[in-house]
């Protein structure tokens, strides 16, 4: 019978030799801790292409998970995609997120191929946030609720 070792067991055990990885990113992706940041947003109809919302700001070294994130809006109106990053990449986390009819949609329903990936915050790069790609004729007083899904220690 074969037997296999993820990638993450690897490091846990060390090999040809090599002391087991104990680091904290390791540490973190192993048994780290699931948090949830609860984002409020109201989109005020005003909205236009490239215009960005700062998300939430989380510490160097969470591990931003987008294949648990999700957004929760109403139908804002019109046409409404969006990309979620940061400031060095804005579409990292999702890339060109149709959300114009409403619902809830996982960030990994974008285009960006993420669904497996999971991102560690780097220095410059701590806030979350969302860039408008398209903005149609968008309906003001429109709850939006971005649950943001990271890993911490």
């Amino acid at each position: 019978m074969a037997e296999s070792n993820t990638t993450l067991y690897a490091a846990q055990i060390g090999s040809a030799g090599n002391s087991p990885g104990l680091t904290y990113p390791l540490a973190k992706l192993a048994q780290g801790k699931l948090r949830i940041a609860h984002v409020e947003y109201t989109v005020t109809g005003s909205e236009a292409a490239n215009d960005t919302i700062n998300l939430v700001r989380l510490k160097v070294g969470a591990v931003i998970v987008p294949s648990l994130s999700v957004l929760i809006l109403a139908n804002p109106g019109t046409a409404l995609v969006i990309d979620i990053g940061d400031a060095t990449t804005a579409d990292r986390y999702s890339d060109a997120l149709t959300v114009s009819a409403g619902g809830r949609f996982l960030w990994t329903a974008g285009t960006a191929d993420n669904d497996y990936t999971a991102f560690t915050i780097t220095a410059g790069n701590e806030v979350v946030i969302a860039t408008i790609k398209t903005a149609g004729t968008l309906t003001g007083s429109t709850a939006a609720l971005f649950l943001v899904a990271y890993l911490d220690e």
